[in-house]
């Protein structure tokens, strides 16, 4: 307990210089109501990080903005649910189901989400970070994470498509998920996003 009241005193202290960025403002909104058992104000403080990536959202969606990126925004779904059930405010509730919908609707035929709105590329480190939200749901969401999954086995590297990479190499990537169609680099958080999601089915 008293190592995450330290935490929670070295986020506070060095909120006000931090850029706003919407991955960054989720997970501290995150860590703040995983806190916040009996603590009010860490509540709150989650509250206005989480609204201030809504707002964001909010307006590149009502500017159909080809430049928002979708991994950049699924965590509002588990936070303005989960928010939203601690103070019982349905309409935070609601809001949550809202953005949850509409991600679910950008989702590609082969089971992968567009790392924009408005563009047909794909990649497992966002369509990763989707699943790992949309996992945290699974009877509702069952249909859409079952396809992802399927995506996700087609991009993930095993003996029978590393026959003619050399052994050095294939010690190194098996196992793990190529970026995307193009490029075979492996990314350690695309496996973690894989693997976060894996943990809650």
């Amino acid at each position: 307990i008293e190592e995450v009241q330290k935490s929670d005193k070295v986020i506070a202290s060095i909120i006000l210089n931090l850029e706003y960025e919407p991955i960054l403002y989720s997970q501290i909104a995150h860590h703040l109501i995983d806190t916040s058992k009996g603590n009010d104000v860490s509540l709150m403080k989650a509250k206005e990080f989480t609204e201030i990536v809504l707002v964001d959202y909010q307006k590149k969606i009502k500017e159909n903005n080809s430049s928002l990126e979708l991994a950049r925004y699924p965590e509002l779904i588990y936070l303005l649910r989960e928010i939203g059930e601690r103070e019982g405010n349905t309409e935070l509730i609601k809001k949550s189901e809202e953005i949850e919908s509409w991600f679910i609707s950008k989702q590609f035929s082969d089971g992968s989400f567009p790392s924009k709105v408005n563009t047909t590329f794909s990649y497992v480190r966002g369509t990763g970070k989707i699943f790992e939200v949309l996992c945290l749901n699974q009877k509702k969401n069952i249909g859409v994470i079952e396809k992802v999954i399927t995506w996700i086995m087609d991009m993930q590297y095993t003996e029978d498509n590393t026959f003619l990479v050399k052994n050095d190499i294939k010690e190194q990537i098996l196992g793990g998920f190529r970026h995307d169609y193009l490029n075979q680099v492996v990314w350690i958080d695309a496996t973690a996003h894989v693997l976060i999601g894996a943990t809650r089915l």
